[in-house]
């Protein structure tokens, strides 16, 4: 698999912004803000702010989503979510 040359936040900002049809957007609606923490050894860790704590399903929905789109970078492995 090829993967691109993004920059990790710049990734975010999209899914901070969504596409403009529901059916497509992340399956935790009520995330105020991602950013990135940091990036070590191909680590990407993201602090997810939330406006409530969500369900263990809808945490590991959108640890899914995010991994699966962010290991697509060519400087991503795995990621790690920080819950605030």
């Amino acid at each position: 698999m090829k993967k691109h040359a993004l920059q990790p936040q710049r990734v975010l900002e999209r899914y901070q912004n969504g596409p403009e049809d529901a059916s497509l957007r992340l399956p935790l609606a009520d995330v105020q803000s991602y950013a990135v923490q940091s990036e070590t050894d191909g680590v990407l860790q993201i602090a997810v702010r939330t406006a409530k704590t969500p369900s263990a399903i809808e945490k590991s929905l959108l640890a899914a989503c995010l991994t699966l789109t962010m290991t697509q970078l060519e400087t991503v492995d795995a990621v790690e979510l920080v819950w605030q």
